[in-house]
């Protein structure tokens, strides 16, 4: 297997742009990418372009925007886990010899209303039985009846995440929050969850220019960010049950971890699936930083903010930056290489960060998991 270099990155802007196509929303990442990374369009021999919530199509249409020249395109649809998944496709195609250079992105206009809006209008749906937003708020009543997390350490991770992203440009909101309280007062959603415990949906794309390290030598100098690789899985089949994030997590990262040769005590930044404040707590543990017994008490002391030993959705995460579905996890890889080229501004993590995971799960009934690991 060949080493993967992150030549280029890029990345919009996360928001409501109603009066943008998709395609041109992606065209904007695309571009990006190619222009961090110095090369040209018709330089890319392979696109992966993940998508959830528009046609059958999404890459065609952005190649289109950017400049039809017949490079192929996969269409990838792995809901919330699909921009990781276009990631380590291209990573595989890159390191595996079939490509010596691939483009990988994500672009999503997600629909207005809470994450999960998009499922299909059941009655059940409507009625908020099976709605995304119930099933969290159970786990959270779930874990403080269990003593796992109290409601002020889930708290703690909202006021850490949206204070990040008023530190970052590209955030969907800015809003700085003072302490637990400033969630805690926000409008109820599905008790004990409050507005600000969720993440919001979202308009974006990011994208990245994968290639061997000797393409990577005609455009750039050493040293390079390289992507070691990663793992996908999927739920396990129980009958009856839904998807489990936490079993199909915990797995991702133990393939992971062995197919890269990294271990959990190497990693120094994480950019990971917090869709609601108790995700994060809950895949924190399950990529395996530290116990279920640990997390929440080393949240409320800082452990996991930008200058605490091991900083986590330095980028404000899904719940301040923004969630345009399947463009996260690329967006994710974007924030890991500028915090390695210490390019990451205000919200600059200190000490060379040379070690990055970065984690999203995608689906319901139905559950893709996928992490990547980049390494300066």
């Amino acid at each position: 297997m060949r080493d993967v270099v992150v030549l280029g990155v890029g990345m919009t802007s996360f928001g409501r742009f109603p009066e943008k196509p998709v395609a041109k929303i992606g065209a904007e990442a695309v571009l990006g990418a190619l222009k961090d990374a110095g090369v040209r369009w018709q330089d890319i021999p392979m696109m992966y372009c993940a998508h959830a919530m528009g046609g059958m199509v999404d890459g065609e249409l952005v190649e289109a925007e950017v400049g039809h020249i017949a490079i192929p395109v996969v269409n990838v649809s792995n809901a919330c886990a699909g921009g990781n998944t276009a990631v380590l496709q291209g990573y595989q195609a890159v390191a595996f010899g079939i490509y010596d250079m691939v483009m990988a992105m994500g672009v999503d206009q997600a629909p207005r209303g809470p994450l999960g809006a998009a499922a299909p209008p059941q009655p059940d749906n409507v009625m908020g039985i099976n709605a995304m937003i119930g099933k969290y708020a159970m786990r959270m009543q779930r874990a403080i009846y269990e003593k796992r997390y109290t409601l002020d350490q889930m708290a703690q991770v909202s006021v850490k995440n949206h204070n990040s992203a008023c530190l970052n440009p590209r955030s969907q909101y800015k809003l700085a929050l003072k302490g637990v309280a400033d969630v805690h007062s926000s409008r109820m959603v599905a008790d004990p969850m409050t507005l600000y415990h969720c993440c919001p949906t979202s308009d974006g794309a990011a994208a990245v220019v994968l290639c061997t390290e000797a393409v990577a030598r005609r455009y750039a100098s050493p040293p390079f960010i390289r992507l070691l690789g990663g793992a996908l899985t999927s739920q396990r089949f129980i009958r009856g049950e839904t998807a489990d994030t936490r079993d199909v997590s915990v797995r991702a990262a133990r393939q992971a971890y062995e197919l890269t040769g990294i271990g959990s005590e190497d990693v120094d930044i994480v950019e990971l699936h917090d869709n609601f404040s108790i995700s994060e707590l809950e895949h924190i543990v399950d990529l395996g930083f530290c116990g279920e017994e640990e997390v929440g008490p080393l949240m409320e002391m800082g452990h996991f903010g930008l200058g605490g030993p091991l900083p986590v959705s330095m980028s404000g995460g899904l719940l301040g930056k923004g969630h345009p579905t399947s463009a996260t996890g690329v967006a994710q890889i974007c924030e890991l290489v500028w915090q390695m080229r210490g390019q990451a501004g205000q919200r600059q993590v200190p000490g060379n960060p040379k070690v990055g995971v970065s984690h999203c799960c995608g689906g319901d009934e139905g559950m893709a998991t996928c992490v990547n690991i980049v390494k300066k």
